[in-house]
């Protein structure tokens, strides 16, 4: 009896050895397939037709606008403290090609000074570009970026005229796969334009 105890019970756990590798096997295959499709779902979702446009003003009171001396003694008509509004428009357009894309996003708007109209300047942030799917399992997203605004009045040397512009432009190039198990190794790749501001600007780069 013992004997065939013994045996009824290495069957029994063999068995059991058996149903619960089986199980293990499922619930990986269904976490990679799960992540599989969490991964497809985000690209389908970020890559969706859309065309999505807006338009606001907002408007700050801002006590200390000239950021200390500096712009004052080159302007004897500043005024340190100020209302400054801003109309701004904001696009987020996506338009899918085939089984690439192309992106476009930002805001272009005016701020508007009410004592120191000298400071009053085009305030633009965007960037577009295209995500492409020329390998399978794979997304290559090339991007431009560029800001054009009023350079900080903290950078402004002394003595000289505070009214320029600061121009940043740049482009970049990032490439994700998806792989069979799951993971999703990536690359980036940028190069910052150069930096667009007049001598009266004090250079921070290193």
């Amino acid at each position: 009896m013992i004997s065939r105890i013994t045996r009824f019970g290495r069957l029994r756990a063999g068995q059991s050895a058996g149903v619960n590798a089986a199980r293990a096997g499922i619930a990986i295959l269904a976490t990679l397939l799960a992540g599989q499709a969490r991964a497809q779902g985000l690209a389908d979702a970020r890559d969706e037709r859309r065309m999505d446009v807006g338009f606001d003003v907002s408007g700050v009171y801002d006590s200390d606008v000239l950021r200390g001396d500096v712009i004052r003694n080159a302007r004897r008509d500043a005024v340190n403290d100020d209302f400054v509004i801003s109309p701004r428009i904001s696009a987020d357009i996506v338009a899918p090609i085939g089984r690439q894309s192309a992106f476009l996003n930002g805001q272009v708007g005016y701020n508007f000074h009410q004592n120191n109209g000298f400071l009053d300047r085009e305030s633009i942030n965007g960037e577009g570009g295209f995500r492409l799917r020329a390998i399978k399992g794979c997304v290559t997203t090339l991007t431009g970026r560029y800001t054009q605004q009023q350079s900080e009045l903290f950078d402004i040397i002394d003595g000289l005229d505070p009214t320029n512009v600061e121009k940043i432009g740049g482009v970049s190039a990032d490439i994700g796969c998806q792989s069979a198990s799951g993971l999703a190794p990536s690359l980036s790749v940028g190069a910052p334009g150069p930096r667009t501001a007049p001598s009266s600007v004090r250079s921070m780069n290193m």
